[in-house]
């Protein structure tokens, strides 16, 4: 009889304060808070939507540019302003022998050891300033031999005017070089003194002959 007393007594508390919880644990929203959250659930699903199907089209978008970009016999890299390899189409894997999983990341200089025709750092300014550069390079392929090629790069921005990419086209032109060596050589050669111009009457080549 005493332990139920004290069993009793020592529920009447509890039973006071579960009385003043209760009330607040089931207390319902107001009308006003369930139409701000539904409006609120309904922008976020509306927001997330808008942004698959925006996710969506420009995965398509890009997917569609790297397959025209693979169309072309130029070899298409594309960099950030960190110089490493973003992209790069099929004829720069079958040009330079590196596949693009290999080739992505690494910084293009190096992988291609290339070879300017003056000093870098002008060459970036030229191109951030005009947005565009064009010149002749040395690479050097995966299987140690060296190739030249004629390089034209064009500067990406994004929206907002802010520089995020260059996109580079190289064309071997190696074969073209060697063929000019040997035309230029056999010139030097001749018994006689020849001036070479082109079609806008500029010298391009002088070569005199002594007897």
């Amino acid at each position: 009889g005493v332990i139920k007393a004290i069993t009793a007594a020592a529920s009447i508390p509890t039973a006071i304060l579960l009385a003043q919880l209760v009330p607040r644990a089931v207390e319902l929203p107001s009308l006003s808070q369930w139409v701000r959250a539904n409006a609120a659930l309904e922008r976020e699903v509306r927001e997330r939507r808008d942004l698959e199907l925006t996710l969506r089209t420009s995965e398509a978008a890009y997917r569609e540019q790297a397959e025209l970009l693979d169309l072309t016999q130029d070899a298409i890299i594309v960099r950030n302003l960190k110089n490493e390899i973003i992209f790069c189409n099929r004829a720069a894997e079958r040009l330079y022998g590196w596949p693009k999983e290999e080739a992505h990341g690494k910084i293009i200089y190096e992988l291609l050891q290339t070879r300017f025709p003056k000093d870098l750092p002008e060459i970036e300014a030229e191109i951030h300033i005009s947005g565009y550069w064009e010149g002749e390079l040395v690479h050097r392929r995966r299987d140690g031999s060296e190739i030249v090629v004629s390089s034209r790069w064009a500067l990406r921005r994004d929206s907002g005017g802010k520089p995020i990419a260059i996109l580079q086209s190289n064309r071997d032109i190696t074969r073209r070089k060697q063929e000019e060596e040997k035309f230029r050589n056999l010139l030097e050669s001749a018994p006689d003194a020849i001036v070479l111009v082109d079609q806008s009457a500029r010298m391009q080549l002088v070569t005199f002959q002594t007897g």
